[in-house]
């Protein structure tokens, strides 16, 4: 399998242990060697295509950029919980 398609397949896995398991559950996975972001063509940053491939799972990727402190990881995972849109949007 490509390197994709054994991420989406984890992230099925996730989704699917989350809803068998959580009530309410939040499914996070930490990544921190893959990009939280990615810049587009007019260099706007958005997530990257990862983040972005776990969302549709419903689950939650957490990448570098979440790791560079611990209050980033706090307030991200905070955010998380929250049920916040924008879980990441200060980083």
């Amino acid at each position: 399998l490509k390197t994709n398609n054994k991420l989406n397949y984890i992230f099925y896995e996730v989704s699917l242990l989350a809803d068998r398991f959580g009530v309410n559950a939040k499914p996070v996975l930490a990544a921190p060697q893959l990009p939280q972001f990615a810049e587009d063509e007019q260099g706007n940053r958005t997530f990257s295509s990862d983040v972005l491939n776990a969302l549709k799972r419903g689950v939650y990727l957490l990448g570098t950029e979440c790791f560079r402190d611990e209050a980033a990881l706090g307030r991200v995972l905070d955010n998380i919980m929250d049920g916040r849109e924008d879980w990441c949007d200060f980083l």
